[in-house]
Order: structure tokens, then C-alpha cells, then sequence
């Protein structure tokens, strides 16, 4: 558990003395400032000398001020340290949350007053001035970044501005790595002098990701041969500093930028913009309009940007598989990360849902995307695959395409309910001729589905009986339907009860820890659920080292503290994409899932063996839920077993009004199709209900005692009372 530790403050009758001399002499110091530059001056001067008091009185006056006439103070360079001082004043109890307030009010004026169009402008402009004039205007579009890029590029490409050539090329230089991505982008379509320039300027930032940009620039054959062998000196110059080869095709450096783009962050992309939203930025440029950005919610920056790259790639070779897996994936996440409200100015206008292009590209390209999905532990974009697959793919697709890894089987044994479902699902509907390696967790998987509810469930492993006490409690207190045991072979019993497992935690010393880990990884029901190892201090540093191999065990610290536990459980579902069901939803798959078991029996496959699924679909006629209760009788109709009848028999008796007119048809079903499995007492209780009901229930069970074969007796009797 981390706790942050503060610098010890004043004490109490040291407070209230500095608050007094805070109210005495705070009126008079501010009446002598006057305004805004003079407050400046205080905060600055009384941070110094430590009169915390009196900065604090000059903060609030600058915090209640125009931030643009903040920024003027600041800007006006009589404090150059003030960044310091700002640090020193958070470093303060009294002082830090205004000096906090007050270091993101001018951040966030720098930033705005550096975009402003006028103002870049106006630095171009500057640029060929004096020295001092130069070093002002770069320093400020270094401010603005990748957002002067534009005016910058239009200037450089002005004939009529001929004289800023030299200036405007050392500015890019200056200003780096922000203005590289715009610059890359646009070098393809410069005019031939000023793409050998720009490349020059590339080269000399040294950011290796334009890299694909400059070989497209080489290929397309628009620059003369001249700037072309340029273009490539620059290339040549950019692997030396990098130390790297740029040797492949354009289309090969584009996929492998779009492999980068989507495997990072946002906030490690190049044209990402911090902020109080913050967002990406992703360039656009035609010589006709010049350098455009779009500006896209950082959730799904990499996405867009992967998106993009891969278009590049598949430009250059429509025949490139890697490049179109790589789209379809991260089209397909760009969707599920998108913020409810928010949209995606960057998806072309009338373009389709990226499942519509998912299923034109057809089963193998999508079974790469779910292969992507589970070894990064998406179960969104697991379950977006399948449920592609399920629409598109066979059987010689699924799972008879000789390929060594199959992830429709890896999808099978998913920590994610929905995507453990939906693949049991998909191969639950494919016909294949034999059995296969994965076709026996089908029906319990869709057995699973069936208990499925809104409950979420926990194992607790340690190496005492009192310690999984403990665990057990604190997960029942987080909600948690929980088991525990001292081994994992004394949970089968109960495992087979549970439709899943949310998580597992174990605790102890680290030889204990990794002992559950390896007997959970070989159990069909835990191998693939999120892992909590709860270890003392000094044996995290080993933990951790196993949990960069396994990417389903996130550590913790084994203290006796609910709250500790929950933060930790909920660091290790979030890292493996687990989300909670509801109870709408849960019921929706147990429906689902009655729908296929129910299919599958009637298809009567010696593959998949719904009789598998009998004693699940038996507790599962206790459901409070009556669909469930209904879809489960009328699969176990089809299962020939003398446990099975008796439980419909069992259920139907009990029932009333339409539940249970169906159930006895589900009954009457059985007894047909397997014949009189009944004991005498229920065989006695169905006579019953033949001879003393009356209407549709009447008419239901005289079915049920003529399908059973059951004495003539009862009928000789109706038809003389009659």
C-alpha cells in the first residue's frame, strides 16, 4: 500500500501567529503593489526570503487575474528563475496548492498565447530581425510546437519570403521532435528544393519514426533525381543516428510504424497535445491547403494513427497481410475506446462500422486480430473478432485449417465470460467431421453460460486454512461469491459449480505463491483469470519479475486490509480486460447458450455431448430466473437419463399456471423420446394430476401419462365419470 509522506508543517501556535501577521500586514504589502506586475514581483520576492504569508496574499491576487496579464508579467523576463521559485513555493504546506493553481494558470496561458495565428505569425515574421529578436521568436514557437508547423511551412514555400528561407530551417531544427511528424507527413508532396530541405531538417532532429515518410518520398518518383539522392543521403544519415536500418520497403517501414503507433500510448505519440482534454493530433497535407490537424480524443490516438500508417502500407502494397490484420485491429478497438459522447473526426464521413470491413476481409485476417486480442488481453476486441467469425467463418476456417496456433481455442479458455462464450458459440455452430483439440470445452462452456447471472467470483489460495479465512472474507465483503482452499485439487469439486472465475488470490511466502501459480495455469477453469499474488516487501522484486513473463498475475502487498485488496483486485482485472456482467446481460447469454445446447442436442453430434451439461442444467431448474428454468427442462428433454426426467417431473409438479403447462410438454418430450424413466411416487404424482385437473392442464398431462405408457385404469376411469 503506498502512502505519500508530507514535509512535517508548523505547528499549531506557530500557524495561528503567521495567520495573524498574514491579516495585518497583507493589505498593506498588496497596497503597495498596486497591479498585476507588482504581485508578480511580491510572490516572487516573498518566496525567496520565505514569507509565505505574503506570497500566498500576491498568488490569490494573480490566481483572480487575467491570466493573459499574468502571462505578460511572467513573459516580461525580470524573474528568469521564476519556474524554480514556483517549485520552491510547492515545496511550502501553506503555499503549495496555490503555487500548484498558479504554475498550471500560466502553463495553460503559454500554451494558448503560443497557438494564437496571429502570434506565430508575427514571430515568423521576427525571425529574420536580430539575434535577440530570433532567439525570442523561436523560443515562443518552440512554445507552440507542432501547431506553428503549418504557417512555418507555408512561409518556407512563399516565394515571395525568400529572404526567411535560412531562419525558418533552423527554427524547425530548433524547435525538434514537435514539429517533425507535421514536416514528415508533408515531405512527400513538397515541391522538389524544399523537400530536400525539409529532409535535411529531418535528418538533423534525428526522430526516427519519419523514417517510412522519407522512403515514400524516395519510391513515388515525384522529386527529380537530384533531390531524391538527397532525400536518401538524409535517410542514410537518420539510420546512422538512430542506429537503425531503413533498408525495407516504404510498405514494410509504414506496417512497422503502425505496429509501434498501436502498441504505445498516447501520450508517447509524437503529435499528442496535453491539456485539460487531452487529445492527438493526427496531420493531413495537399499542396493546394497545406499542413491541416485533426484532432482526435486521446483514447484512441495510437488507434487513428495505426490506422493511418497501415492505409500507407496497403497503398503501397494492397497484397501486404500484416498491414490489413493491423487495421482491422485497431479500427476495431479504435470503436470500443471511443468515449460515449465524444466522436472521431478523423473516420472518413459515410465510411462503415469496422466490422464491415473485418468481414470482407474474411476469416483469416480476423483470426489474426483475435490472436493480437488475447496475447494482449483485450477482451473487447477478442469478443468484436469472434463475433465476426461467428457471422463469416466455417469449419475449415475454424478449426481445421492446419494451422499450429488456432486463438478461436486460445478465445475457449479466455478469462472473459462474453468472449469464452461467444467462441463456444462459434464452434458450437461450425460442423466438423471429427473431434478436435478444444472441441471438449464447448458445452461446458456453454454450460457455464447458463448459471450465468450478475455474481462475480473469487478463489482465495494460501498456504494456511486460516489465512484463506481471511482472504475468503474480505472478497465476500468486496461482493465476491468466493472458495478457497489450501491447494487448487481441493476446489475441483467446487470449481465445477461456479459458470467462471473473476480472480484469483493467493497469498504467502513466494514459494507458496508459485506453486498456485503453476497449479492454476494447468486447471482448464483458473489457468487464464487474473492472478493477485499478495507477497510481503521483500519478495516482491522476485514476484514482479514473474509477472512481466505472465501477463495475467499483477502483485500486491499480503496486509490484512480490505480496501488494499479491492484497489489491487481492481489493478489486476482492469491489466487482463475483464468487466463485470450485469444480470440483463447475464441472462441474455444463459439464454443463448440454452438456445445452442438445445441445437446441439437435437442435432445429436457424437462431438459435442450435451449430456455433459446435465447436472448443470439440473440445479439450473432452481433458477429464480423462470426463462432459464424453461430453456434448461427443454434441453434436458433431449438427454436421455432417468436423472433428468425425474427433475423435469420434479420441477413440473411444482410449478403453476403457464410454467408449468410448459414444462410438462418438456416432460411429455422426454418420455418420448427415452420412454417411462419415472420412480412409482412420480409416476403417482403425473396419474394425479391426469385425473383431477381440468382445462389446458388436463389436456397437458393426459400428454405426459400417455407419452410415460403409464395403466390404462386412469383413462377408463375419465371416460365413465364422463
Amino acid at each position: 500500500m503506498f502512502r505519500v509522506s508530507r514535509r512535517p508543517g508548523l505547528t499549531a501556535s506557530l500557524c495561528t501567529t503567521a495567520a495573524a501577521l498574514a491579516a495585518s500586514l497583507a493589505p498593506q504589502a498588496l497596497g503597495q503593489s498596486g497591479d498585476i506586475d507588482d504581485a508578480w514581483a511580491d510572490f516572487n520576492h516573498y518566496v525567496l526570503v520565505a514569507r509565505a504569508d505574503l506570497a500566498a496574499a500576491a498568488a490569490d491576487t494573480l490566481l483572480n487575474a487575467d491570466p493573459d496579464d499574468v502571462l505578460a508579467a511572467v513573459e516580461a523576463g525580470t524573474y528568469d528563475s521564476w519556474p524554480s521559485t514556483l517549485v520552491r513555493a510547492q515545496q511550502i504546506d501553506a503555499l503549495a496548492e496555490s503555487a500548484l493553481q498558479l504554475d498550471a494558470l500560466i502553463q495553460a496561458a503559454r500554451i494558448e498565447k503560443a497557438r494564437d495565428p496571429q502570434r506565430i505569425a508575427g514571430d515568423i515574421a521576427a525571425l529574420d530581425d536580430t539575434q535577440r529578436a530570433y532567439r525570442n521568436a523561436v523560443e515562443r514557437l518552440t512554445g507552440a510546437g507542432q501547431f506553428a508547423a503549418p504557417a512555418m511551412l507555408a512561409a518556407l514555400l512563399d516565394d515571395d519570403r525568400d529572404e526567411l528561407e535560412p531562419y525558418i530551417l533552423s527554427a524547425f531544427e530548433a524547435i525538434g521532435r514537435p514539429v517533425a511528424y507535421p514536416l514528415a507527413v508533408a515531405l512527400p508532396d513538397l515541391p522538389s528544393p524544399h523537400a530536400e530541405q525539409i529532409a535535411q531538417v529531418l535528418a538533423t532532429i534525428g526522430y526516427p519514426d519519419v523514417a517510412p515518410y522519407l522512403k515514400l518520398a524516395i519510391e513515388s518518383g515525384k522529386a527529380d533525381p537530384g533531390t531524391t539522392s538527397a532525400i536518401q543521403v538524409a535517410l542514410d544519415r537518420l539510420a546512422e543516428r538512430s542506429r537503425m536500418s531503413f533498408d525495407a520497403p516504404a510498405a514494410e517501414l509504414f506496417y512497422q510504424l503502425a505496429l509501434k503507433q498501436y502498441n504505445g500510448t498516447a501520450e508517447g505519440q509524437p503529435g499528442f497535445d496535453p491539456g485539460p482534454q487531452d487529445t492527438g493530433l493526427l496531420w493531413r497535407y495537399t499542396p493546394e491547403i497545406g499542413l491541416v490537424p485533426i484532432t482526435v480524443p486521446a483514447e484512441i490516438y495510437p488507434d487513428t494513427l495505426a490506422m493511418d500508417s497501415t492505409k500507407q502500407s496497403l497503398a503501397l502494397d494492397s497484397s501486404k497481410t500484416e498491414s490489413i490484420e493491423l487495421y482491422l485491429a485497431a479500427n476495431l478497438r479504435r470503436e470500443n475506446r471511443l468515449p460515449v459522447g465524444q466522436t472521431d473526426p478523423s473516420y472518413p464521413v459515410g465510411a462503415e462500422p469496422a466490422a464491415y470491413y473485418a468481414r470482407l476481409a474474411g476469416p483469416m485476417p480476423v483470426q489474426a486480430v483475435l490472436m493480437r486480442a488475447i496475447n494482449d488481453s483485450d477482451a473487447s476486441l477478442a469478443l468484436d473478432a469472434v463475433q465476426v467469425l461467428n457471422e463469416i467463418a466455417g469449419t475449415d476456417s475454424l478449426v481445421e485449417d492446419g494451422s499450429a496456433r488456432q486463438p478461436i481455442l486460445d478465445a475457449i479458455s479466455s478469462p472473459d465470460r462474453r468472449v469464452r462464450f461467444a467462441a463456444a458459440t462459434a464452434l458450437g455452430q461450425v460442423r466438423p467431421n471429427e473431434a478436435f483439440t478444444g472441441s471438449g470445452r464447448v458445452v461446458p462452456s456453454l454450460a457455464d453460460a447458463v448459471r450465468q447471472g450478475d455474481s462475480i467470483y473469487a478463489v482465495a489460495l494460501a498456504g494456511t486454512q486460516e489465512r484463506v479465512n481471511e482472504l475468503t472474507a474480505a472478497l465476500e465483503t468486496l461482493g465476491y461469491v468466493a472458495i478457497g482452499a489450501t491447494s487448487v485439487s481441493d476446489l475441483n469439486v467446487q470449481l465445477g459449480t461456479l459458470p467462471g472465475v473473476d480472480a484469483v488470490v493467493a497469498a504467502g511466502p513466494i514459494a507458496t505463491v508459485r506453486r498456485f501459480v503453476d497449479t492454476t495455469d494447468a486447471n482448464f477453469r483458473l489457468g487464464s483469470s487474473p492472478f493477485l499474488a499478495l507477497v510481503s516487501p521483500d519478495a516482491q522484486a522476485d514476484m514482479l519479475q514473474l509477472a512481466r513473463e505472465d501477463a495475467r498475475i499483477t502483485v500486491g502487498l499480503d496486509v490484512d486490509d480490505v480496501a488494499t485488496l479491492d484497489e489491487a483486485l481492481q489493478i489486476a482485472t482492469a491489466q487482463i480486460g475483464l468487466e463485470p456482467i450485469g444480470l440483463e446481460e447475464g441472462t441474455e447469454l444463459a439464454i443463448a447458450a440454452l438456445d445452442l445446447l438445445r441445437e446441439l442436442a437435437e442435432q445429436d453430434r457424437a462431438i459435442y455431448r450435451v449430456s455433459e451439461a446435465e447436472s448443470i442444467l439440473i440445479a439450473a431448474l432452481g433458477d429464480e430466473r423462470p426463462e432459464i428454468v424453461l430453456g434448461s427442462a427443454h434441453v434436458l428433454a433431449l438427454i436421455e437419463s432417468s436423472a433428468a426426467q425425474q427433475a423435469i417431473a420434479d420441477t413440473a409438479v411444482l410449478a403453476t399456471g403457464s410454467d408449468q403447462i410448459t414444462l410438462l410438454g418438456s416432460l411429455a418430450e422426454s418420455a418420448k423420446n427415452f420412454g417411462n424413466l419415472l420412480d412409482g411416487p412420480r409416476q403417482g404424482r403425473i396419474v394425479d394430476l391426469a385425473a383431477n385437473t381440468t382445462g389446458e392442464l388436463a389436456e397437458v398431462a393426459s400428454k405426459v401419462y400417455g407419452s410415460l405408457g403409464l395403466p390404462t385404469e386412469v383413462s377408463v376411469e375419465q371416460v365413465l365419470a364422463d
